[in-house]
């Protein structure tokens, strides 16, 4: 079956998305999932660190949360501040 262009949630633009999962599935298993283009999601995973996140290089789960921990606290930071700067 051929692949389908989606929107990417990120951009916006169609394209041949990746389903990507939105927490951890080395922590917290199959889980909710989100349509990311290839430059997206690349770049996802490179902020993360990309060879740490896939199975071949999987690190202790405790790699995983930290990463992921800090993935939210930067989000919710720069929410933050975006949103008293306004």
């Amino acid at each position: 079956m051929a692949k389908e262009k989606k929107e990417c949630a990120k951009c916006g633009k169609s394209h041949y998305c990746d389903e990507h999962h939105i927490l951890p599935k080395e922590i917290f298993g199959e889980g909710e999932t989100r349509s990311l283009c290839k430059t997206c999601h690349d770049e996802y995973h490179r902020f993360l660190g990309y060879k740490f996140t896939r199975r071949k290089n999987a690190q202790p789960e405790e790699f995983y949360l930290k990463n992921w921990v800090l993935w939210i606290a930067t989000i919710t930071i720069l929410g933050l501040f975006l949103f008293f700067a306004s």
